[in-house]
């Protein structure tokens, strides 16, 4: 018997990179896990939900040009290998996902900030309401977006990471851009999926009625007042700073 980590280097070896994959970008807990899973069950196409290989440190050694999208892959080619492949990391670099990968065709998801940010805070088991996040009570895989938090509130930092995944003007109204909101999937997530496919040319495979609710990432509550969760000073922080952005994807009023 293999080993898992045995298995991951003999997959990474025999498998190619799929330059015609169909990603799936958006901001940590926009919706992206559960609509990749849905739509890879929906059309019976194979999936890869996440990647270690486009974390820390392999993000910022692309993003600094110490290492090629195309090397990246090449090494580490079996996450990469499937038919439609989501990662949030990738969609603070789309530009270098585009150097290898065609991108004729991309799902981007996007979510409300209030929701957004609130449900990052809900993974991370941290408060809305408060000014700085002693960086020791941050899981190490989620770090790396608090690195300024020397510098910033908190929520500063949390408001940045989401105006620069969203206000990418040149990807979201891009021809080939599939723009979702999550909204509208929690809406009607069998429509939406179905529509998802039928813009791709990917057709159904299964009936999925039975998983739409399935959780592929762990849930978050919802309060009852968004200005209870923030407090009123970090709640306006959110709106005042993400309002343009917000109105430009289709989101009227943001709370």
């Amino acid at each position: 018997m293999y080993s898992l980590g045995v298995k991951l280097s003999l997959l990474n070896k025999i498998k190619k990179p799929n330059k015609n994959a169909t990603f799936v970008f958006g901001l940590q807990k926009s919706g992206t896990s559960a609509i990749t899973g849905l739509l890879a069950a929906y059309t019976g196409k194979s999936a890869t939900i996440d990647t270690k290989y486009l974390w820390e440190p392999y993000r910022t050694q692309l993003l600094e040009d110490e290492l090629t999208i195309k090397q990246l892959v090449n090494r580490f080619s079996y996450p990469f290998s499937k038919e439609i492949i989501k990662e949030p990391s990738a969609t603070f670099f789309i530009d270098k996902v585009s150097e290898f990968f065609s991108l004729e065709k991309f799902i981007f998801i996007v979510r409300n900030p209030f929701d957004n940010i609130r449900s990052i805070l809900n993974r991370l088991n941290l408060p809305g309401d408060e000014d700085h996040i002693d960086p020791s009570r941050i899981h190490p895989n989620w770090r790396y977006i608090f690195k300024s938090e020397g510098q910033a509130n908190y929520i500063d930092t949390l408001i940045a990471n989401w105006l620069a995944a969203n206000d990418q003007p040149g990807w979201t109204s891009h021809p080939g851009c599939l723009l979702i909101r999550y909204e509208d999937f929690n809406a009607d997530k069998e429509g939406v999926i179905g529509h998802i496919s039928h813009q791709l040319g990917f057709g159904r495979m299964n009936d999925i009625s039975d998983i739409v609710d399935k959780q592929f990432q762990p849930k978050g509550s919802s309060p009852d007042s968004l200005v209870e969760f923030f407090g009123q000073k970090n709640f306006e922080k959110i709106a005042s700073k993400c309002e343009k952005v917000g109105h430009e994807l289709g989101y009227q009023r943001l709370a």
